[in-house]
């Protein structure tokens, strides 16, 4: 709805109540409601213990303020602006009607018009940032990513509105938020206001079809049980592989596992593997310590010491077959010859359409003794708040409420229409989807990629089969870059403290 169109209408009706008689508060309306603005956050799963959280009304945490019909400019990314413009008319299909009635609900509550831009271009998009940084067309909010992490320094410090942004709520990434600090600052925040964040998270699918075949107990109790691990997953891996082709990692052969560069790389994320860490609010590098090395050598013989996973490839290798794109690992699933794989859940569209009986997984934990799951992702979307703003403690409630409702409104809708994860006709379906996004973890070196030469890809690269780096040990090779990673993230947080400074 136009600002224009609205304050026109919003006149006619006063005028009319006024000739009636009839009582109306002139000026404001009823908010678009979602249908439920209740969910319960998933179940707390370590070593074996289990505590059900109550149910909460997230709207609750709505700052409820009206900004005269104000507009709110946000900045998005050219592949994800459908899933935040999709025009002024009421669509039919389901998702993109989800998206609609989020938007709505948005200008409702807060008397706002929201105008969503894009570049036509990566370059494109980058110059907007530029221009915007100077002055000129200033956005509000910016959906980026991380190969602009050179450009966050035109964001504001999103802690300074913790009373507005409640980034302890599950509709933030908390796990990725605690990991983006920069000098005590945070310049952009993780959280479900696009499907990208929680469509990249890494899963574990596996074929229900094959596992009954198989006689393997259900799945599920091991993850509610905390014993969902690389150890108990290989013991059913041995049971569903089945080696005709003795040609290593043949297409032929049925294994228990399959992955690919991504998820080889979630997998070592998702037994505990951290590049970097907080000390008493220090970030500290530590690419080579003796938890690293222990937790890559047991990945590592996990995938490589036996032959029942394949590798389906990815990332710029020509060797074997790994650039064949019939012969990747999504496809060696869904014609039944792998009975786990790894890979985004995103994903599941595809898989959905020619398996209809599937389910997912979180990542497995290194052991038994590691604190919880993890769930790592294929890529970083966080937003930001320009300095530039001319209202940044606005665009921070803009940016909560915006949060919240694509929580409550869109999250449903993707996940049962555009995944096809059955999320509001399975109840437990949803659970152990909420179960797996609810552990979104993101490393510092991950979120920053582009300034540290994408050293968070490194570990796995010692491991890819046919990799160049195979064969490289861990210790010698990570130890080898921590000295120049320790240089780039002292000319990293200079940077960042020299931004806050004010213009001469």
């Amino acid at each position: 709805m136009k600002q224009n169109l609205f304050k026109t209408m919003t006149a006619l009706l006063c005028l009319l109540a006024m000739l009636t008689g009839a009582l109306v508060s002139c000026g404001k309306k009823e908010p678009t409601k979602p249908d439920s603005t209740k969910t319960t956050p998933s179940t707390t799963v370590g070593n074996g213990g289990t505590e059900e959280p109550t149910e909460i009304d997230y709207t609750s945490f709505i700052t409820k303020e009206t900004f005269d019909y104000e507009t709110i400019r946000i900045l998005v990314q050219q592949n994800d602006v459908l899933q935040f413009d999709v025009g002024e008319e009421e669509p039919t299909n389901k998702v993109d009607l989800a998206f609609y009635r989020r938007n709505r609900q948005v200008e409702d509550t807060h008397e706002v018009e929201l105008m969503f831009t894009t570049g036509d271009t990566q370059e494109d998009y980058a110059t907007k940032l530029n221009v915007a940084s100077m002055g000129g067309d200033s956005y509000d909010i910016v959906e980026t990513w991380h190969w602009y992490v050179n450009k966050w320094t035109y964001f504001t410090d999103l802690q300074q509105y913790t009373d507005i942004l409640h980034f302890e709520n599950p509709y933030w990434a908390s796990g990725a938020n605690d990991n983006a600090l920069i000098n005590g600052k945070q310049y952009t925040a993780f959280g479900q206001g696009s499907p990208s964040v929680y469509a990249s998270a890494m899963v574990v699918f596996y074929n229900e079809h094959l596992r009954l075949n198989y006689e393997l107990d259900e799945f599920t109790p091991l993850v509610e049980s905390g014993d969902w691990t690389i150890e108990n997953m290989l013991t059913m891996m041995e049971k569903a592989t089945v080696i005709t082709d003795e040609t290593a990692n043949s297409y032929e052969n049925k294994y228990g596992l399959g992955y690919n560069l991504w998820s080889g790389r979630a997998l070592l994320w998702g037994c505990g593997l951290q590049l970097s860490t907080y000390t008493d609010g220090e970030l500290n590098i530590t690419l080579a310590n003796e938890t690293n090395y222990n937790i890559f050598n047991k990945v590592k013989t996990f995938l490589t010491s036996n032959n029942y996973s394949y590798y389906g490839g990815g990332g710029g290798n020509d060797k074997n077959h790994l650039f064949d794109s019939d012969k990747n690992d999504i496809n060696a699933f869904i014609n039944y010859k792998l009975l786990f794989d790894t890979t985004t859940l995103r994903t599941s569209e595809k898989i959905a359409q020619l398996m209809p009986n599937f389910g997912i997984l979180p990542m497995p934990k290194l052991d038994k003794t590691q604190d919880d799951y993890i769930t790592p992702v294929s890529g970083v979307s966080p937003f930001g708040i320009m300095k530039s703003s001319s209202d940044p403690r606005r665009a921070a409630i803009i940016l909560e409420t915006f949060t919240i409702y694509s929580y409550l409104t869109v999250r449903p809708e993707y996940y049962e229409t555009a995944l096809k994860l059955r999320y509001q006709t399975d109840a437990n379906a949803a659970k152990m989807v909420d179960f797996i996004v609810d552990r979104l973890s993101i490393d510092f070196l991950f979120i920053n990629g582009s300034a540290f030469e994408s050293v968070a890809d490194q570990p796995f690269n010692l491991i890819e089969p046919f990799g160049n780096l195979q064969g490289e040990g861990y210790y010698s090779y990570m130890g080898s870059l921590q000295n120049k990673m320790e240089g780039y993230l002292e000319q990293f947080m200079k940077v960042y403290e020299d931004a806050e400074k004010p213009a001469e």
